[in-house]
């Protein structure tokens, strides 16, 4: 059997690293006593932490390894709760509670400074400063199950639905950090969730209770990996188009409340190389 010196012309390094510099690089990790090779995913999902109940039409934000969900419901006919969660990728661990009614609550931001509105019983905003809430005004239309991306201080809501009649809505209604403005519409109303902390030219799009997923390029949308349970009411996050999560939501037909949270990574990875 040919080695792979001899292929390639070249001896596998030996580096105390976990991560490689560039595509296609294989190395041998001397921290892990590991094979590793540095591929390319257009996108893909696997399973992380449990929420710690289950919840839907909570609000996610933030990246993987710092996101956060807040509020939500747990059950078909909701009971409705203010707690916080962090994650850190692997885990959620509790942090202050909202305090008020977060039942379909988005936000944007990450867990030291977020942005919240879209709540169904309330057209109220909040601020989080990382330790506690404060009010701020309200959106000119107020809607619920909208989608949030952006900053504390740059947040895009998207979509979603009328509290009065319940009409899909396609309004872009942006909060510049003091005020809102109205943008220009999204192509197709109604639910969805995205996530990105750049709002809103490169981010993460999944279409309610399918499994489809759509990155923006801030020019088109292209489909990448699917979902293993197409849910809505989910709370979700991201720092860009390359890595997200959703967590909790009713999985089809509508009343089965998840726990289950769901990561999605893009770009360069890394591989252990394995002889299975």
């Amino acid at each position: 059997m040919a080695t792979y010196k001899e292929i390639q012309g070249t001896a596998v390094q030996s580096l105390a690293s976990s991560t490689g510099t560039n595509r296609g690089q294989i190395w041998y990790d001397t921290a892990n006593n590991l094979f590793k090779v540095q591929a390319f995913s257009s996108g893909a999902w696997a399973s992380g932490g449990n929420l710690p109940t289950p919840s839907s039409a909570n609000s996610g934000s933030a990246s993987t390894p710092a996101g956060f969900s807040m509020g939500g419901g747990t059950g078909p006919v909701p009971s409705y709760v203010s707690a916080t969660n962090t994650y850190d990728g692997t885990s959620w661990t509790g942090i202050p509670a909202l305090g008020f009614d977060g039942y379909q609550m988005k936000g944007a931001g990450n867990k030291a400074n977020a942005f919240l509105w879209g709540g169904y019983y309330s057209s109220s905003a909040y601020n989080w400063n990382g330790s506690s809430f404060s009010t701020s005004p309200a959106a000119p239309q107020h809607n619920y199950n909208v989608a949030a991306v952006g900053t504390h201080d740059d947040a895009s809501f998207l979509g979603g639905y009328a509290v009065s009649g319940g009409s899909a809505s396609t309004l872009h209604q942006h909060w510049n950090g003091s005020g809102w403005t109205t943008r220009t519409a999204i192509p197709v109303g109604g639910g969805a969730s995205m996530s990105s902390n750049n709002a809103p030219t490169s981010n993460l799009w999944y279409q309610a209770d399918k499994t489809t997923t759509l990155t923006w390029d801030g020019s088109s949308w292209a489909s990448v990996g699917s979902l293993s349970t197409g849910r809505v009411n989910a709370g979700s996050g991201g720092s860009s188009s390359a890595e997200g999560f959703v967590c909790g939501g009713n999985a089809p037909p509508g009343s089965n409340v998840q726990i289950a949270t769901e990561e999605f990574t893009a770009g360069v990875i890394t591989k252990t190389i394995t002889t299975s």
